[in-house]
This record gives C-alpha cells, sequence and structure tokens, in this order.
C-alpha cells in the first residue's frame, strides 16, 4: 500500500489492525476505512458486497505441521480426534472444512495463534496463505514445515467499496506501474525471498 499510495501522490494513514473477517462489513460499510488489504483471496461471494483491485500476487494455500509430524497427509489429518487451526472467515478455513470433514476445524482470529497451536502441540496442523506459511515457518517457527501445499490458483485484491469506483481505477493504474517497473517482484522478493 505505501508504493500504491507514492505512485498515487496519497498520504497513508494506517489504521489499527482487526480481526481479517470484520475488514469486508468495515470496508462496505464505508467512513471509516477506504482500503482493506490483507491478503483477501478475489472471491465471487466477496465482489457481490465489495469491489477488488486487480489481481497483486498469486498465492495457494499451505498446511503446516511441527517438523516431526507423521501426520503430513490430507488422510492421516482427516480423522475424528484431529485439530486443525485456521483463520476466520478465510479460504483456508472453507478448504479444511470441505476437504477434511472428520477434523475439527479450529477457527481463530489470525494465523500467528495457529501457528503457536501448532508449536505448542495444541493443534495438529493449521491452514493459511502459503506465502504468509511458508514465512513464518522459516522466520520464526522453524521447529514447524510446510507439509502440504494446497493448489488452490488463488489471487489477492485490494478491498475497495463499491461506492468508491474512482479509487479503484486508481489503485489498478498504479499497481500496473508497479508490476511493470519491477517494484511488485521487488516486494516479493523483500518478503518472501523469491517472486511467487
Amino acid at each position: 500500500m505505501a508504493a500504491i499510495a507514492d505512485k498515487l501522490g496519497l498520504t497513508m494513514e494506517w489504521l489499527d489492525p482487526v480481526k481479517f473477517d470484520t475488514i469486508i462489513p468495515l470496508i462496505k460499510q464505508g467512513g471509516k476505512a477506504d482500503v482493506g488489504v490483507s491478503a483477501f483471496t478475489i472471491t465471487d461471494e466477496r465482489k457481490e458486497e465489495i469491489d477488488f483491485s486487480d489481481s497483486y500476487l498469486d498465492s495457494n494455500q499451505g498446511l503446516v505441521t511441527k517438523a516431526n509430524s507423521g501426520k503430513t497427509d490430507a488422510s492421516s489429518l482427516d480423522v475424528a480426534g484431529i485439530k486443525v487451526a485456521v483463520q476466520s472467515g478465510t479460504t483456508g478455513e472453507s478448504w479444511v472444512e470441505e476437504n477434511l470433514p472428520n477434523t475439527t476445524c479450529v477457527p481463530l482470529d489470525d494465523a500467528i495463534q495457529a501457528m503457536t497451536g501448532v508449536q505448542t502441540g495444541l493443534y495438529d496442523a493449521a491452514v493459511a496463505d502459503l506465502p504468509v506459511m511458508s514465512y513464518l515457518c522459516t522466520n520464526s517457527y522453524t521447529d514447524c514445515k510446510v507439509a502440504i501445499e494446497i493448489p488452490t490458483g488463488e489471487q489477492y485484491g485490494i478491498v475497495i467499496s463499491k461506492e468508491n469506483t474512482q479509487l479503484t481505477k486508481d489503485i489498478n493504474s498504479a499497481l500496473a506501474d508497479l508490476k511493470s517497473d519491477g517494484t511488485l517482484d521487488g516486494l516479493e522478493t523483500k518478503w518472501f525471498g523469491t517472486t511467487l
């Protein structure tokens, strides 16, 4: 967002973080925030409530376990008594509900809670966006690993009110410029170690 704001000659005002599943209603309601940025997968269901910018990142989901876990495939995790943590309101939660129907899906406020639960043994696994999970396993939760890369073919977009069509156009223009001048590739490399 800082790069987009710079490209548009705007000053960003960052709001305090809120729960993921409250951001779209906040943008839809209007008045407090102009955009929402938090690894939002562009979906038809979400488009009914808000507008999205063009995609700025392609992603999949990642299922994380303890590095020494023997339960590292869907069949060994899809049994009663297994707990899989997810971030509430995300595509990761939807994937667990659809693909691991016998496991207990545990919705939480954020990926950090989920990862801490896996690290401490409270949960058997956690599912969230692959770039986030890979970053956390490499930098903070080094005793955990991405056991399954889930090919969901998602694309991230910035959430914008349907009432603010000019802002959507301006952000899309800035994103196109940032893609063509290499800024987005540079940001991916900075945060993920490679382009995605």
